[in-house]
């Protein structure tokens, strides 16, 4: 696509898919760099001085339903736990896991979007082969 190739297939259909592909790619993208953003410069500056990160992560590590085999070691923890109620009473940390949430479900809008339009990508990929091989 990047080579200025598509003049090179025969189906119009899939010429026009992928000419147009990476620009249905940039707004799923552009959700992706959002949610990335706001972990690292919102999310977490409000967890760093008021949470037991390690604490958090061991915690976290097996989610139900995770599809990971393998999460990784646990984290040591310095000696006592950390309550985190305070935390969660924090307007501060509840609107940024809030707004968070707000991003992820944009995030699974796009996904569902994207989905069947990758579908019918690969299956008119596939057309394209299957006539390059009759």
């Amino acid at each position: 696509v990047l080579g200025g190739k598509l003049d090179l297939l025969n189906n119009e259909e899939l010429r026009r898919m992928l000419a147009d592909w990476r620009s249905e790619l940039a707004s799923t993208a552009s959700q992706n760099t959002q949610e990335f953003e706001h972990f690292y410069g919102s999310l977490l500056p409000i967890l760093r001085p008021r949470a037991n990160l390690a604490q958090i992560s061991n915690a976290s590590l097996r989610a139900p339903g995770d599809f990971f085999d393998d999460a990784g070691s646990k984290l040591p923890i310095p000696a006592g736990r950390v309550d985190h109620r305070a935390l969660i009473n924090d307007r501060e940390f509840q609107n940024a896991v809030v707004e968070k949430f707000w991003i992820e479900e944009d995030m699974l809008r796009q996904y569902r979007i994207l989905e069947p339009k990758i579908e019918q990508l690969l299956e008119t990929l596939n057309s394209e082969i299957a006539d390059r091989d009759d």
